[in-house]
């Protein structure tokens, strides 16, 4: 019986549904594996002893419950190009064999809002051979435990999380105040683009004067004043580095634990870590 841990898709835990072109309402589960997953081969052997248990004379089944994702879902509209090249494990209950839902605690979890496509967990599942219908490989459903370990594709349903949703109310109810627009500081200077978003006191902080800015074009005089701007000091010192922007990618599996600005600092562009699959922008960002 494995115990398999990935991307949980499509977590039908709570209630059972009747699947497309099925009769019978089942709970069901489906787990996201990289194809480079150690468990992939172990889960791709039980397959095979299964085959030759229910099959002696050559497997005829129709299903297996170990596939490529590209294979299951491709043409589908929720097809997610991220996931080309993994494999997705199924498994399913039936009505009256509901699985174990648990958390790390091993507390069993009563909000079906708690559990998520894009979360990871562990599922626990047999892996057995049937002869019904056109027959095939079947994933048996026992239990699931989730963890509280950041998803890394994200939520999958694309629905917010509560920071998200709430993030401008504060504790009293009160909604909270939007950050300042862009525009003049006070002491008259504009940040431009050049500033990647970074206000003027977190320059001022890093210990840039307002001449460097000016000078670096990261910011602007205003274009009206009164008394002409004093003239640049000879040989300014090197501009201190400006402070680090914050990474505006959520970094995926794919990245191998490595962070964004290691990614930035070896040359990558946002645009290419999206592409590569190592990073993602943010929901509703």
């Amino acid at each position: 019986m494995p115990l398999i841990k990935g991307i949980l898709t499509f977590p039908t835990l709570f209630t059972p549904k009747v699947a497309k072109g099925a009769t019978e309402p089942k709970f069901s589960c489906g787990v996201l594996l990289p194809a480079t997953d150690p468990q992939v081969a172990t889960i791709k052997a039980e397959v095979e002893q299964a085959k030759l248990n229910t099959f002696p004379n050559g497997y005829s089944g129709a299903d297996e419950c170990l596939t490529l994702y590209d294979t299951k879902y491709a043409g589908k509209d929720y097809y997610d190009p991220r996931f080309s090249g993994w494999y997705v494990f199924t498994c399913s209950a039936k009505q009256d064999d509901r699985p174990a839902v648990v958390d790390m605690n091993r507390q069993p979890i009563i909000d079906p809002a708690a559990v998520f496509s894009g979360m990871v967990g562990y599922v626990s599942a047999g892996i057995s051979g049937y002869t019904k219908g056109k027959g095939g490989i079947g994933g048996w459903l026992n239990g699931v435990m989730i963890t509280e370990e950041e998803p890394p594709m994200g939520r999958l349903d694309n629905k917010p999380s509560v920071d998200q949703m709430f993030s401008s109310v504060g504790a009293n109810g009160q909604t909270a105040a939007p950050p300042a627009a862009p525009g003049n500081t006070a002491t008259g200077l504009v940040m431009t683009a050049a500033a990647n978003g970074m206000t003027y006191d977190q320059y001022k902080a890093a210990g840039w004067t307002d001449e460097q800015m000016i000078s670096q074009g990261v910011a602007s005089a205003p274009p009206a004043t009164t008394n002409p701007a004093p003239p640049s000091p000879p040989a300014a010192p090197d501009a201190p580095a400006p402070p680090s922007a914050p990474a505006q990618l959520i970094m995926t599996a794919a990245a191998n634990g490595m962070t964004y600005d290691q990614y930035k600092a070896a040359g990558w562009t946002d645009e290419q870590m999206i592409s590569q699959g190592v990073a993602q922008k943010p929901s509703f960002s």
